[in-house]
């Protein structure tokens, strides 16, 4: 079976019957923003696009807590980077895939 759901491969494991292959995916998953439009298509905010400003963008990335999400969302079996693609794939660098650094700043009062 192919995928096997993360959340069942230890469990599929410890089945003496099933033999359980991993190996490396060629997939990538992101978040994307809308910064063309000047004002977002489905949003409450009318008007406006916040994420045309860079601080929001910012924030947005700051506010994601990529090692829990490798973590406990993909348990592992993934390989954060700052790229649109993943070893195996032309374009791919080991010399960039750290990811931008944090910079945070307390919220004005």
């Amino acid at each position: 079976m192919e995928p096997v759901p993360l959340q069942d491969v230890e469990r599929i494991k410890a089945s003496p019957a099933l033999k359980v292959l991993q190996g490396p995916e060629l997939r990538t998953i992101f978040l994307g923003m809308d910064q063309k439009r000047d004002e977002l298509l489905f949003a409450s905010v009318k008007g406006k696009n916040p994420f045309k400003d860079k601080r929001v963008r910012q924030a947005f990335y700051q506010a994601i807590d990529i090692e829990t999400i490798k973590a406990r969302v993909m348990r592992g079996a993934s390989l954060p980077t700052a790229l649109m693609v993943g070893p195996g794939i032309r374009g791919f660098s080991w010399s960039r895939t750290s990811a931008c650094p944090m910079t945070w700043r307390r919220p004005r009062s």
